[in-house]
């Protein structure tokens, strides 16, 4: 599968939904990379520091598919915390 910007643009949406849905609004930036300059795909938060989750200074990869890989990675993790959070607090109610 050839990554697109699109692609790591929606995997960007996914992830700011993702922690919207557990009570975090973030405002992000992109930094889209570029490869042959040596410039890594990074996600800020407003401020400037890294957003949660993402590798030292906002690292979510040096290639497309690696930024959209990674995106999606961290936002299948918060969706299964989601998952058990809403598990947990069905046994307990």
């Amino acid at each position: 599968m050839t990554v697109t910007k699109t692609d790591v643009l929606n995997a960007i949406q996914r992830y700011q939904r993702n922690w919207e849905g557990m009570g975090f609004a973030l405002e992000l930036n992109y930094q889209e990379g570029t490869p042959s300059a040596g410039i890594a795909h990074r996600l800020f938060v407003d401020g400037g520091s890294a957003a949660p989750g993402t590798g030292d200074r906002g690292y979510i990869g040096f290639s497309k598919a690696e930024a959209y890989e990674t995106l999606n990675a961290i936002s299948r993790t918060l969706e299964d915390l989601s998952h058990l959070q809403k598990v947990k607090a069905e046994q307990e109610g």
